[in-house]
């Protein structure tokens, strides 16, 4: 009322949480493409909330595959995946956590928890956003592993033999960063698995199949599960020649109670296609077919 009183405005900018990787997605973002009762919703946001997590990297394996086990606990995570402060915690109930556990079941419905689109390369602005947000580190020759406590505070793992995975345990603290103002030969590299650092802006709303980006459907939930062929060139030119052939059919789902629907588009002779597959959104009991 003061402001209204005084013509008093006050523009405030809110800060946008940005995906840290590629394909990157809100965790409430995709699992309310799965639910939707606002008790089931919110009972999975308080289990979010206890872990202090964001989005499917934060849950996520560090290949970027499947789901970290850690967060199926019924207890809070005791690690930290984002520097955010988490001012408001809920209360969580055992059937909150069962709730929880039903919606990864949904966003990670590969074979042993995995995405069925995994997620991308890291995204990083800056070299230094590896220092400010990143512990580990493996020299380019693979000689020494680094482990950064603090700005200040370093120390060097030396590699065992000549393996090269393992480390001896016994560690020096060093007495400076052993890192360059300039990133060259002489600097250290952060791995994670087999996926490089990449320097882009994300893309939106795509998806990879055989090797190939394509835009994503309008209606997402008909791609929760999608598969092809190891090559659908063949697929496009049949689509483009009216040759192609497209199946689909919904069905009641037993395991989640309610409607699924699946599709299929096969080139003429069958051997390239892209098949796909999803819970159907609504209210749950309108999509019971007894």
């Amino acid at each position: 009322m003061f402001h209204n009183d005084h013509e008093i405005k006050l523009n405030i900018d809110h800060a946008i949480l940005k995906p840290k990787r590629l394909l990157d997605k809100a965790i409430m973002d995709t699992v309310q493409q799965h639910f939707d009762s606002m008790a089931e919703l919110r009972a999975i946001n308080r289990v979010r909330m206890q872990h202090n997590v964001v989005s499917l990297s934060d849950i996520c394996s560090v290949n970027g595959t499947s789901l970290d086990t850690t967060f199926l606990s019924r207890s809070p995570f005791s690690g930290s995946r984002n520097d955010f402060i988490w001012l408001v915690k809920h209360h969580v109930s055992s059937s909150d956590y069962t709730t929880w556990s039903k919606a990864m079941e949904f966003v990670f419905s590969g074979p042993n928890q995995t995405l069925t689109t995994p997620l991308g390369d890291w995204i990083v602005e800056t070299d230094q956003e590896w220092l400010s947000e990143w512990d580990w580190f493996l020299s380019v020759d693979r000689e020494f592993l680094y482990f950064q406590t603090s700005d200040t505070a370093w120390y060097r793992y030396i590699r065992r033999g000549r393996s090269h995975r393992a480390y001896l345990h016994q560690s020096t603290q060093l007495p400076a960063a052993p890192v360059a103002d300039t990133w060259d030969a002489f600097s250290i590299i952060l791995e994670s698995c087999s996926r490089p650092r990449t320097f882009r802006t994300p893309p939106q709303n795509i998806i990879a199949l055989a090797g190939i980006t394509l835009i994503a459907p309008l209606i997402p939930w008909i791609t929760d599960h999608l598969d092809s062929s190891t090559s659908i060139d063949t697929l496009f030119q049949d689509i483009l020649q009216g040759k192609a052939v497209a199946v689909c059919d919904c069905s009641y789902f037993e395991q989640y109670a309610t409607a699924a629907a699946t599709w299929t588009l096969s080139s003429a002779d069958g051997v390239e296609w892209i098949e796909g597959s999803g819970i159907v959104p609504g209210v749950t009991s309108e999509l019971n077919s007894y």
